[in-house]
């Protein structure tokens, strides 16, 4: 059913054809999502199923020049770049186009942040949008913004020239001091975009934007980056960039495509608007070809894990959910208490209460977490930004129950094959018995708009998912009033400290949930690669992991069963999952056992296009003509090894059933 606003807005839409808004009063333009009126400087939007959380959409913003959008000069620019933005997810769009651009406020604050790079470039190039609109866009000056955008947005909308301007002058009027953090001598972005005039909160702050300024700073860039959730993570990560290689290679093609993401609307609506004439080709444009022909990075594809360390993730989470677990929750269960008691009777401050607290631990459990070469000494955990290593020597209770949530995230996420936001989602009530015996985990399809009331499907999961599982929910606090209904109680807690003020549960959050995994990983010393860095777990590197080793094992016979349980749907869209672009030293046994079936298969059941390449070179290294006689661990042992030597499997497809396989040496 519409809400109210949403009726107005389409009583409007009725009054003046398709899209009425570029004659309608636009003051009567209401939806149940904009909390704000449209005329306002400041958009607060409603976001989240329920629609209790908002996001700010800043109009007022500087274009670089010395001017404002929201100057009277630019007012009807602004009036037209506010009705795209509130039309591309309202009803009226969706009755000319065939559905609404989007119903979430994540992709309507992409179409905003685009429309504001365009608006930026125009001014840059001297276009007068403020008198032309959008109409000055075409195909060149679009592939002048992708270039410009090679090493990021803040390099194509005058974001970087215009804080080298600011830092230039502080530096020569001698108070460039007051743009750099004084205890740590990095520049201040906070600070550089207040005197910019920039919401804070719509800066362009970018690790590629600081380490073109870092000349500014009093500080060295760190060798690597990579996105961290934990301060004080212990070792680079395997996805880390070395700086020095950062502003030499391009971002990646999903960047531009977030750049160029309201393209598709202004194309929708040229169709009708007279203002946007012109403009209807953008609806087709190929950011992506545009992306690849500039030499952009490839989207980042999920990287398959080694089965050594995938192997070691998972007997390692086991060890903490059967052995540690029990014992684990029996110890804090016990230490809430007493933690409570003392908030209650002497302070109420958390920390002044747990340093009462001390702890002595069964010698069971004290001689299980000896194998992990750790030792549980005090109660709460550190102060943020405490390192990996420091908590390893000197675990708290708080962060041993963190990393039993890791282990049992591991478990959950691997054998249930599916997404981190659709096990987040779980709640008590997901967990059952299953028909056939052992249990299973009941979901949704997460992907799909949360408007849509899906039928929830039932997969299979071993015991150790159950028991995962239970040791979570019994690990709830006190202090957490339960629901009567389990569909809201979370099998992950977002928080499991005690306290002495109730509160409602609340579903883990991504960074919550990527926090536990980095303090995992450095207490469990996952095994660093040959350049010192440790593989950071990223929740769809299980998924996949689950998906290839399941494929590899089972081989076609089981693709209809595997994309059942990932939920894709079609095997097709699984196929590409497990063999797109898999790398020669990724599952190179599974891959050779594969091959070898292949290459000695007499009914060729198993076709694979271009075979006969592998099995020419075969037949000429061991100078035989039928590779059936040579011994299958043998041929299996030289095909695992042509692979770790740079073969590469590169181009897959699932068509009559054949897999393009092999196609050349990768030199």
């Amino acid at each position: 059913m519409k809400s109210a606003n949403q009726n107005a807005f389409d009583d409007i839409a009725s009054q003046f054809g398709p899209l009425p808004i570029t004659r309608g009063k636009t003051s009567d333009l209401k939806a149940d999502w904009l909390l704000s009126d449209f005329q306002s400087n400041t958009w607060t939007v409603a976001r989240g199923a329920d629609k209790s959380k908002t996001k700010s959409f800043y109009w007022d913003v500087p274009l670089y020049n010395g001017e404002r959008l929201g100057e009277k000069k630019y007012a009807d620019l602004l009036t037209l770049t506010k009705k795209i933005v509130f039309s591309c997810r309202s009803g009226a769009l969706g009755t000319h186009s065939g559905s609404t651009e989007t119903t979430r406020t994540k992709h309507q604050y992409s179409i905003y942040s685009s429309l504001l790079v365009l608006i930026r470039r125009l001014v840059m190039q001297g276009c007068e949008p403020d008198r032309t609109g959008f109409k000055t866009i075409d195909p060149e000056f679009l592939r002048e913004l992708a270039k410009s955008a090679l090493r990021g947005r803040p390099f194509s909308d005058g974001t970087y020239e215009a804080i080298k301007e600011l830092l230039e002058c502080a530096k020569a009027n001698n108070c460039l001091h007051s743009f750099i953090h004084q205890g740590t001598g990095e520049l201040d972005f906070g600070s550089i975009f207040r005197e910019l005039g920039e919401p804070s909160s719509n800066g362009s702050f970018s690790v590629r934007l600081r380490a073109a300024l870092n000349d500014y700073e009093s500080c060295s860039m760190p060798k690597h980056i990579d996105q961290k959730y934990s301060a004080g993570r212990e070792y680079p990560s395997t996805r880390s960039t070395r700086t020095e290689e950062l502003l030499e290679t391009p971002v990646s093609v999903s960047t531009l495509m977030g750049i160029f993401s309201s393209l598709r609307t202004l194309g929708i609506l040229a169709e009708n608007w007279q203002e946007l004439n012109g403009l209807e080709w953008c609806r087709s444009f190929n950011v992506t070809e545009l992306a690849y022909d500039l030499g952009f990075t490839p989207k980042n594809r999920t990287p398959t894990i080694p089965v050594d360390i995938a192997l070691h993730y998972l007997d390692s989470a086991i060890f903490w959910v059967v052995e540690i677990g029990p014992e684990l929750l029996e110890l804090k269960k016990k230490y809430d208490k007493r933690l409570r008691h003392v908030m209650s009777k002497v302070t109420k401050k958390k920390d002044e209460a747990a340093r009462t607290i001390q702890i002595d631990l069964p010698i069971e459990l004290k001689e299980k977490l000896a194998t992990r070469n750790i030792d549980i000494v005090r109660y709460n955990r550190y102060s943020s930004g405490t390192t990996h290593r420091k908590i390893r020597e000197d675990m708290t209770l708080e962060d041993a129950v963190s990393c039993l949530i890791a282990a049992a995230f591991i478990l959950v996420s691997t054998f249930s094959c599916k997404r981190i936001s659709e096990v987040l989602a779980l709640s008590e009530e997901a967990i059952r018995p299953s028909l056939d015996g052992g249990w299973e985990l009941v979901f949704g399809l997460k992907k799909s708009s949360p408007s849509e009331n899906l039928r929830k499907v039932g997969r299979p999961v071993p015991d150790i998912v159950e028991k995962a599982c239970g040791l979570l929910v019994d690990l709830y606090p006190a202090c957490i009033d339960l629901p009567e209904s389990t569909s809201s109680k979370p099998i992950f807690l977002n928080d499991y400290a005690e306290s002495l003020k109730s509160r409602a549960p609340r579903f883990a959050s991504e960074h919550t949930m990527y926090h536990h995994l980095e303090l995992y990983a450095d207490v469990e010393q996952i095994p660093l690669n040959d350049r010192g860095e440790r593989w950071y777990l990223r929740s769809h590197e299980l998924r996949r992991f689950f998906a290839i080793t399941y494929f590899w094992h089972d081989r076609f016979a089981g693709l209809s069963a595997l994309s059942w349980l990932m939920g894709h749907s079609s095997t097709e869209e699984t196929m590409r999952y497990v063999v797109e672009e898999i790398a020669g030293a990724e599952l190179p046994e599974e891959e050779a056992r594969l091959t070898a079936s292949a290459l000695t298969d007499t009914t060729n059941s198993f076709p694979i296009d271009g075979l006969e390449v592998l099995a020419e070179d075969a037949k000429e290294y061991f100078k035989v003509d039928d590779l059936r006689v040579i011994n299958i661990d043998i041929l299996e042992s030289y095909l695992e090894n042509r692979y770790q030597e740079g073969y590469r499997i590169v181009k897959h497809g699932y068509k009559h059933a054949k897999v393009v396989y092999l196609e050349e040496h990768n030199d």
